[in-house]
């Protein structure tokens, strides 16, 4: 009878402490800090004044949603977590502006022209002045996009150069991006203004940071992101994009 009871006490007990260990919920991966990815925002001239440079603005409070949207998203999708270190919001300059219009028809800008033409013009300045460029350089328009390969991608996307297209109601959210060198040199990117499409642009964000790397198939995101934000690692400074210089 003793036996039995024991028994019996013992298999409670071992009942008891599996649903104790059931019951607990698994134990999250510690991500560790976050990657720092250092990203600077041109605002174009054409759309945008320099009140949408200032902290309260919409379009500041619109591109914090975008950047937390697109960490993550990152996050989710890598168990890495990301965060954009921005070092300028400032208005393109006069150059930059008329380059926009100039490579564009009909409210559509060439949209790989136009960030070819815009890395080159910071290389040189940062050359120049002994500056450090940032990761990212986005210039943020209301201009509508068009490739070099197809015109008319919205229906026919070029994958490897263009991220994305998200309408609602004829309105489109573009997201645009030519090199695979981020971490290495510095990655130019388009990306449309849509008030109230914060979200949506997040994920075309987060996209144009996975595609930009400069090998289609990172093994470890946790290490490659190492090498960005060479600036801060250096304590180089990088200049305000607003200053306006010519190059011949």
């Amino acid at each position: 009878m003793r036996l039995l009871i024991g028994v019996l006490a013992l298999a409670s007990l071992t009942f008891c402490l599996v649903a104790e260990q059931r019951q607990k919920p698994p134990k999250k991966r510690d991500l560790g800090a976050p990657k720092n990815i250092s990203i600077a925002y041109l605002l174009d001239n054409n759309n945008f004044t320099t009140e949408d440079t200032k902290p309260n603005s919409e379009v500041q409070k619109w591109l914090k949603t975008v950047q937390k949207k697109a960490q993550q998203d990152f996050r989710k999708e890598f168990q890495v977590k990301i965060k954009f270190r921005i070092t300028d919001i400032n208005i393109t300059d006069s150059d930059l502006a008329q380059k926009i219009r100039y490579w564009s028809s009909d409210y559509l800008i060439h949209a790989g022209t136009y960030l070819g033409y815009l890395k080159q013009y910071y290389f040189k300045r940062a050359k120049q002045d002994n500056t450090e460029n940032p990761d990212i350089i986005c210039v943020l328009t209301k201009y509508r996009m068009y490739d070099e390969d197809e015109v008319d991608y919205l229906d026919n996307l070029p994958s490897q150069k263009i991220t994305g297209t998200v309408c609602f109601l004829y309105i489109c959210i573009q997201a645009y991006f030519k090199h695979h060198t981020l971490c290495a040199t510095m990655v130019p990117m388009l990306l449309t203004y849509v008030p109230g499409k914060a979200n949506k642009t997040g994920e075309l964000l987060s996209k144009l940071v996975q595609k930009s790397a400069t090998s289609e198939n990172v093994t470890s995101w946790e290490e490659y992101l190492k090498t960005c934000d060479k600036a801060k690692k250096k304590g180089r400074n990088t200049k305000s994009l607003r200053t306006s210089r010519r190059f011949q």
